[in-house]
């Protein structure tokens, strides 16, 4: 298949009011709200300096403001009609395992197209002019990228305006997503970032109390890492690194207790100084949490589905997380995937209350060190099972 990062050419800057309105309109909202939008946009004027000396007021028609707390909500709206459009008019890809089609994905102007037929490159421009027309976006095609994945069988698609395809990968939502090499640009130079950051409180250090230590490296420097923690796997021993370079600033190189301490909270004797091999363990449990029990809509839960499947082809997704991780075969899985299972495993999983329903039971498999456990709670419902004689 193929994904076609679609750059945004001044997407703030360019969106029409006239079109904002009518979008808003299109979407239900009120009048009386519609108006209470366009009084922040109505009568805007702006200057020019050029050469020293000011032009004369012009009116802005077009762009909600950078920096404003509701020009993100707005611009969502406004392309969602595009996006919309795009949902009913391209194939994408199925994935025939989990029954599903993958077309976009998008985050306010990131937005990232999902394709493998020309038909479909051929669509998505004939609709991204007819967007351009009617709202005044552009797309720059110079800053646009596209990516080829997996083997192809049939001819590649042709891209328009000079795009071409590459097959190492592309930056999304701050992330490298691609091959290894690609992927490992996310933990270039990391190190000396944080010590950056670390360098501009050195020199008042020695008068900044141990809270206040504790404040600047949770919230301003390690908070940096956690939206890559969240996608990707960091390479062995950085993590490690790291917290070494985080705790010497913390004594500034004595150290009084040992870190375990550190890592408590205060009410128990330590600081609450953030462990970062901990805080990973504790977004793949959130992944996990999300994947089992989050809203049936999550667009990412098919394709996460596909690949837990592969788990020694017994075509399992939540039922995986009901057997004994140290007996499941993860070795052909993504390293993200693979540490799904070893954070797991530091849980023992089973039923806390009583049930009267065969639902979940039948749903847990026999295999693999299986949870399953009919002691304690049951009563009839064993009875029940057993009558069953399946």
């Amino acid at each position: 298949m193929g994904l076609i990062s679609l750059d945004q050419e001044k997407a703030f800057d360019r969106v029409e009011h006239y079109y904002l309105w009518k979008t808003l309109q299109a979407f239900g909202f009120s009048s009386d709200f519609i108006g209470y939008i366009k009084v922040l946009y109505n009568d805007i004027e702006s200057v020019l300096r050029v050469n020293g000396g000011l032009c004369a007021p012009f009116k802005v028609c077009r762009g909600v403001r950078q920096g404003c707390s509701l020009s993100g909500i707005l611009y969502t709206l406004a392309i969602e009609p595009l996006l919309n459009k795009l949902r009913r008019v391209l194939e994408g890809v199925s994935l025939q395992v989990c029954k599903s089609t993958l077309v976009l994905s998008a985050y306010a102007d990131d937005v990232v197209i999902v394709l493998n037929k020309q038909n479909d490159v051929d669509t998505l421009l004939k609709t991204l002019r007819e967007f351009e027309i009617i709202s005044s976006a552009k797309i720059n095609w110079s800053k646009s990228e596209a990516v080829l994945v997996g083997k192809w069988e049939r001819r590649v698609p042709i891209l328009p305006n000079g795009l071409i395809w590459k097959k190492d990968g592309f930056k999304y939502l701050g992330v490298f997503l691609g091959d290894e090499t690609i992927v490992q640009r996310n933990w270039e130079g990391i190190t000396e970032k944080l010590k950056g950051r670390l360098m501009k409180w050195k020199w008042i250090v020695k008068n900044i109390s141990y809270r206040g230590r504790t404040l600047i490296i949770n919230n301003l420097v390690a908070s940096s890492l956690w939206h890559r923690l969240a996608c990707i796997e960091p390479p062995a021993c950085l993590l490690a690194k790291i917290q070494s370079i985080l705790i010497d600033f913390f004594w500034d190189k004595m150290h009084w207790v040992p870190h375990n301490v550190l890592y408590l909270p205060k009410e128990e004797g330590g600081q609450g100084l953030v462990h970062l091999q901990s805080r990973t363990a504790a977004f793949r449990l959130q992944f996990i949490q999300r994947f089992l029990t989050g809203p049936k809509n999550l667009s990412w839960r098919p394709v996460a589905s596909m690949i837990l499947k592969t788990a020694e082809g017994l075509c399992l997704d939540k039922s995986l997380f009901l057997l004994n991780p140290q007996k499941i075969n993860t070795s052909k899985m993504p390293e993200f995937y693979r540490n799904l299972f070893k954070v797991w495993d530091l849980f023992q999983v089973k039923r806390t209350d009583s049930t009267s329903s065969l639902f979940w039971l039948l749903k847990e498999p026999l295999i693999y060190g299986s949870r399953l456990d009919f002691l304690g709670g049951f009563g009839a419902l064993m009875e029940a099972f057993l009558n069953l004689r399946l």
